[in-house]
């Protein structure tokens, strides 16, 4: 075998590293390059996910536990259209139309904030049925043509129209009733030995005791404003 042989497969060897080295040489920086590229997704995944948790958590935070139990209670103008649509009945002498209206309004106001004190929080589901009810008693009431005579004329004397009605007086008092039917429901599943009428009346009574020690002034200028009575019997 000639010199010149050896010679040619010697380069031929040192081409065939040379090749090998840059082959791995390239695949080095290939994994390099993608350790940083995974390295810099991964990061970026962190930060996305981190805030879609952080956007979920305060939707959870937020709802429903502010919109569903945002009701005023001891309001002037709800204990207003009450009042006044008692006193529309005719059933009643004025006086005691009034003094009916306002207890009955302070004692829905009494449940609601006993409810939320005993840490009532209502679903949308519960709030959207409880709504559904009253409603659909405002369709029966419209199939009867006098009744619904009456009232188009109580919403005259009111001064709102029936959405307004909807709005101020018949949505509040769903969520009031049905935070207490909620409170009376589980105190009924705690004490099943009881009755639910018995539990609904010890639960009320505890309601108003309740209403009258943390709000005593604004029920006394509730009871100035429209000259109720304190003691007279219902």
């Amino acid at each position: 075998m000639s010199k010149t042989y050896f010679e040619d497969l010697n380069n031929l060897t040192k081409s065939k590293e040379k090749v090998v080295r840059n082959v791995l040489r390239n695949i080095e920086n290939q994994s390099t390059q993608k350790n940083k590229f995974n390295w810099g997704y991964s990061i970026v995944t962190l930060i996305v996910t981190g805030c879609m948790f952080l956007f979920i958590f305060t939707q959870i935070n937020n709802y429903p536990k502010h919109t569903a139990n945002d009701v005023p209670i001891l309001d002037k103008n709800f204990y207003e259209i009450n009042i006044k649509s008692q006193i529309h009945q005719n059933t009643l002498s004025v006086e005691e139309a009034k003094y009916k209206a306002f207890n009955d309004t302070l004692q829905l106001d009494a449940d609601y904030a006993y409810a939320l004190s005993k840490g009532i929080v209502l679903t949308e589901n519960e709030i959207n049925k409880k709504e559904e009810e009253f409603l659909e008693n405002l369709q029966e009431l419209k199939q009867d043509p006098k009744k619904w005579e009456d009232f188009k004329e109580l919403l005259g004397v009111l001064k709102l129209s029936e959405q307004q009605i909807i709005d101020q007086y018949l949505k509040p008092q769903a969520i009031k009733t049905a935070a207490f039917d909620r409170l009376v429901s589980d105190y009924s599943k705690q004490h099943k030995d009881a009755y639910e009428l018995h539990v609904r009346t010890s639960l009320e009574q505890n309601a108003m005791n309740y209403l009258n020690e943390k709000y005593p002034e604004k029920i006394a200028n509730l009871q100035r404003a429209y000259n109720i009575p304190k003691n007279q019997k219902k």
